[in-house]
């Protein structure tokens, strides 16, 4: 049985993936053609162990880049939970502001006199409540 390797651009020979002036671990005498996935040991053709087209130097860095794969997919799964509960709860607080806006509105139109003379009370304490500190300041110097 011939060793599966993935091949070059345009199907030919293996693909040369940043291999160039390296030998195999396991046969000094060969070049490699393509590094371990999981440990990025050099290969040569002989030795790779290719599962879905992926280059790997044994079956234990094979399990071990699927248990990641996994690990990464359960990660993904709760970070995209994550993003889609901070989305709804976004929109809940922008819907409560929205209502919120249109009663304090629609109260406003109601109550505009009232609200008007609130307005004018407030700003003619806030000015004495400046004046009144302002002198206080002054009159310590």
């Amino acid at each position: 049985m011939a060793p599966a390797f993935r091949l070059g651009p345009g199907g030919e020979g293996p693909a040369m993936i940043n291999v160039t002036g390296r030998v195999c671990l396991n046969h000094p005498d060969r070049a490699a053609v393509s590094r371990c996935e999981t440990c990025f040991r050099p290969l040569c053709p002989e030795c790779i162990r290719s599962t879905d087209g992926v280059h790997f130097c044994s079956e234990t860095c094979a399990r071990n880049y699927a248990r990641s794969g996994e690990r990464m997919a359960d990660f993904n799964a709760k970070a995209r939970r994550g993003r889609f509960r901070r989305r709804v709860r976004r929109v809940l607080t922008l819907a409560v502001l929205a209502v919120l806006a249109y009663f304090a509105y629609r109260w406003y139109t109601v109550h505009r006199k009232e609200t008007s003379d609130l307005l004018d009370r407030a700003r003619r304490t806030a000015g004495e409540v400046r004046k009144s500190v302002d002198t206080g300041i002054r009159g310590d110097k």
